[in-house]
């Protein structure tokens, strides 16, 4: 545990590895142990909530869905659009008095339109578990957008980080990160984008992304298909134009209409150097009334290569438009927040098997081919 207590930042697989041996995160399998987080898995144990909910702070999750009123579901049946279910989690957690966490939905299912939110005994915000050396069990809530869909026991819609110390980097040090080995590239050059040359700035340690509106013979994106008797079966394989629509650019502008789901592409290509993780969070709301992100953690190698000489990918954005509305080509859509490791991991992301490591525009879920 020596390196766990005396490093600053996320930790990465090994010390993870460590924490699962020593029963720190109990019911945690190996082959969930990624770069720089885990994948929690769900059990068969499902209920229908009427509506969505938050932990208060002096209750477990299980007292809170007592509170507000539940239905078993039966997890041969496909949770439905609209409605709110909630999954207890295989894992749980005893954490070191130095450790705490945060969690996103994978990418998978934000780009399923499938909602997903940890809950954690005693805790009131989604998605964290705040509380260093913090200990019970854990739930999600999730709520399907666009399609229903058919889950199972053990897959993962979610994934936990766990950090020691302030993992977050800005200012002098984010700009030198930018410049050298680079985290955004130009696609068409390959050439870095410092802090310089973005498009738009903030003033919360941050680098912004912008949306790609230029139509190629590659599709642009998709708008999902508004037929809410669909269904997909997790564990299947599917044919794209059944359940989504392309997305073309007029005058290298798209229009979004709205409450509806479409899944784009960033324009810059971005690295995450192997001493770093990163996410995607929301932009600020005076560029326009939309959500940009349902996912939003990318681990540490994204973009690098297996070489480590890449020049990055695109980031795919689920948006959402709260009023109809046009976006151009390079019009700022994200930002990305970058983050420390506490150690270089034993293992990055471009060094695995993953679905969307040769993506070059948007790229839909791995269900669809």
């Amino acid at each position: 545990m020596k390196n766990i207590e005396s490093s600053r930042g996320a930790l990465p697989a090994q010390h993870l590895s460590v924490l699962a041996e020593n029963r720190f995160i109990i019911g945690l399998k190996k082959d969930n142990i990624k770069p720089a987080s885990i994948d929690l898995s769900i059990s068969g144990e499902i209920y229908e909530v009427k509506n969505s909910f938050q932990v208060p702070e002096n209750k477990t999750v299980w007292e809170t869905i007592n509170e507000v009123g539940y239905i078993k579901h039966s997890i041969d049946k496909p949770i439905r659009v609209n409605r709110t279910y909630v999954a207890k989690l295989n894992e749980s957690l005893d954490l070191p008095q130095n450790v705490y966490g945060y969690a996103n939905p994978k990418s998978t299912s934000g780009r399923l339109d499938l909602h997903v939110r940890l809950l954690a005994d005693c805790i009131s915000p989604y998605d964290s578990i705040y509380r260093k050396g913090w200990k019970g069990d854990l739930w999600v809530l999730i709520k399907p957008k666009s399609f229903n869909i058919k889950l199972y026991p053990n897959i993962s819609l979610n994934q936990l980080r766990l950090c020691y110390s302030d993992t977050r980097i800005g200012g002098f040090e984010l700009e030198s990160l930018m410049q050298s080995p680079g985290v955004l590239f130009d696609p068409n050059t390959n050439n870095r984008i410092g802090l310089k040359e973005m498009q738009a700035k903030d003033n919360q340690r941050s680098v912004i992304l912008t949306i790609d509106a230029i139509s190629t013979d590659i599709p642009l994106g998709y708008v999902a298909n508004n037929d809410k008797d669909l269904v997909i079966d997790i564990k299947s394989t599917y044919k794209t134009e059944d359940f989504f629509k392309t997305v073309e650019s007029k005058n290298n502008m798209i229009i979004l209409q709205v409450g509806k789901f479409y899944i784009l592409s960033s324009y810059e290509h971005v690295v995450v150097p192997v001493g770093y993780a990163s996410e995607m969070a929301s932009i600020d709301d005076r560029f326009g009334e939309f959500r940009s992100h349902y996912a939003g953690f990318i681990d540490p190698g994204w973009g690098v290569g297996e070489d480590g000489k890449g020049f990055g990918r695109p980031l795919t954005l689920e948006v959402r438009a709260f009023e109809s509305m046009v976006v151009r080509h390079r019009q700022p859509i994200a930002r990305l927040k970058y983050e420390h490791l506490a150690e270089i991991p034993n293992i990055h992301y471009d060094s695995i098997p993953s679905n969307y490591t040769r993506q070059i525009k948007a790229k839909l879920a791995k269900q669809f081919i």
